[in-house]
């Protein structure tokens, strides 16, 4: 699995938090953050966050600490999402893989 596919299901993960950014309480300022983030071992995952992370189980150890907290919190989101959610997001992230790079990095700097 290559980095890029990572990164792909990183960007598809956060990409669902505005489906249920208001269920959500706001997020601490960076400010906040004061010690650096540790690895997070895959056995450690619950067997919900196993399931929806497994597409980069086999990449997991080798990930940094913050891609693997992202990566964690979207499956937490995820299991929190109803079934109507879910699809939303799934629709959004097939949009996403069909957009060319330059629509993306379009995208990106429009948010």
């Amino acid at each position: 699995m290559s980095r890029r596919f990572c990164i792909r299901i990183a960007v598809a993960m956060l990409s669902f938090a505005s489906v249920s950014v208001q269920a959500q309480p706001a997020a601490p300022a960076p400010s906040a953050i004061a010690a650096p983030v540790a690895p997070i071992p895959w056995s450690s995952l619950s067997p919900a966050e196993q399931k929806v992370l497994a597409s980069v189980h086999k990449n997991w150890d080798e990930l940094p600490p913050p891609a693997q907290q992202r990566l964690l919190r979207g499956a937490q989101r995820w299991s929190n999402l109803n079934p109507e959610q879910r699809a939303k997001v799934q629709e959004r992230f097939q949009k996403w893989n069909a957009m060319t790079p330059d629509q993306r990095a379009k995208l990106r700097e429009r948010y």
